[in-house]
């Protein structure tokens, strides 16, 4: 690792014994260059080499129009340099920085404490605080210093300051206490963008579809993207098998440039199915996704979204889907699915199927019309067959039906609840 220059302080404190700097710990990083460096300080211009060897050979003429030599656009590799400046912070990494405090009298100085605060200048940010040497008081005769290392981790964007409050007693009077403070600001920017959108299934389930764009001004690698889903709901990343090409053992989907952008898909189960109702009617949310992501140089970073909210559906008292059916069925051969009702009222229901005239016929129902297939308490499920037989090849809607409450007379209309392919 590399030291940075010092992070700037906001002003220094004159007629002090003590002295305290600052410097960020921080890798190296790439830049582009046209020209090569050597360790002798001497510098040899790329451009320049080629374009003296090209005349030689070929005459001035074999460069009057190459492209390469008009708009200076060659270079080799990207070179590694240290650090020129603090450097660009992001939401999730760790501030390293390596600290001295240093006497910068002729006599010694007694009884020092130091303790850093971290602020965010946000109302709704609080501060955090530090205390070296696990709040022991040290001494630090003429010329010595005390080295120190912070590792402090990035949770709030915008402007950030570090401050670094020293008491020591007066040399000249040791009953004196002597306060130095130094404020040490940097800036904290996001490193990627994120959006999501949920679409509901049948089952009381999503898919979730998580959009990730890097605002970074470098290329960055997605270590990992996870759910963490509340107790309500389970998840699974939904993924395509890789093709047998050696260019997909490098998972080049992890790998994001400046601006680039990645799309990972989850399938959002709920863990209790007889709570359907209740969960669906209230507004939990799923969960978080956690993040963590390198640099080019594998720094470390975590970014962990708030709670995703979903759009809660407007039911009415019952919510209807299939619990169990086939995705693929043969033509003329009868299947059951079945029936899946969750009450979302107040009441109880007992219900009488009624099955409607199909006019595609794209199935026909099996059984009798009007018949009572049970009945369901407030809160609860109600589950049962309903057999039908396919009449026509390819991608099918399941056919709408109907249930009426008994009790009260209420007619509920089902929707399109699957599509189910016929051979």
């Amino acid at each position: 690792m590399a030291l940075s220059q010092n992070i700037p302080p906001d002003a220094k404190e004159p007629n002090q014994c003590l002295n305290m700097k600052v410097l960020r710990l921080l890798k190296p990083s790439f830049i582009q260059s046209g020209s090569m460096m050597y360790e002798d300080g001497g510098e040899i211009d790329v451009y320049k080499w080629i374009k003296d060897r090209k005349i030689a050979a070929f005459g001035q003429e074999a460069i009057a129009s190459d492209d390469l030599f008009k708009e200076q656009q060659f270079s080799l590799t990207e070179e590694l340099v240290l650090p020129q400046s603090f450097g660009a912070m992001f939401l999730g990494q760790y501030l390293h920085c390596y600290a001295c405090v240093s006497n910068i009298t002729n006599s010694a100085v007694r009884d020092i404490t130091v303790k850093l605060e971290f602020q965010v200048q946000s109302a709704a940010a609080g501060r955090s605080e530090m205390v070296l040497n696990e709040g022991k008081q040290f001494l630090l005769e003429p010329q010595q210093t005390f080295d120190f290392i912070i590792n402090k981790e990035i949770r709030d964007l915008g402007s950030h300051m570090m401050i670094a409050s020293i008491t020591y007693s007066n040399p000249l009077n040791p009953l004196e206490r002597v306060n130095l403070k130094k404020c040490f600001r940097y800036s904290v920017a996001r490193p990627m963008d994120f959006k999501n959108k949920f679409v509901s299934l049948p089952d009381g389930g999503y898919f979730g579809e998580f959009n990730i764009q890097n605002l970074t001004n470098t290329s960055i690698v997605l270590e990992t993207v996870r759910m963490i889903t509340s107790p309500e709901y389970t998840s699974e990343e939904v993924t395509l098998p890789l093709y047998q090409h050696p260019l997909d053992t490098l998972n080049m989907r992890s790998f994001l440039g400046p601006n680039d952008s990645r799309q990972f898909v989850f399938r959002i189960r709920l863990t209790d199915r007889t709570r359907t109702g209740e969960i669906l009617k209230s507004s939990t949310s799923p969960g978080r996704v956690e993040i963590l992501w390198r640099t080019r140089m594998g720094d470390l970073g975590k970014v962990t979204t708030s709670p995703l909210n979903r759009a809660v559906p407007d039911f009415r008292d019952i919510f209807v889907t299939l619990a169990n059916r086939p995705a693929k069925v043969e033509l003329y051969k009868a299947f059951a699915v079945t029936v899946a009702v969750f009450s979302l009222g107040t009441r109880p229901m007992e219900f009488v199927l009624k099955l409607p005239d199909q006019h595609d016929r794209a199935f026909a129902w099996c059984g009798i019309s009007g018949r009572a297939v049970g009945s369901v308490a407030p809160g609860g499920v109600l589950e049962f067959p309903l057999p039908v037989v396919p009449c026509s090849v390819g991608l099918h809607l399941f056919p709408r039906f109907q249930l009426i409450d008994i009790l009260s007379g209420q007619r509920y209309d089902s929707e399109d609840l699957a599509e189910i392919f016929v051979e």
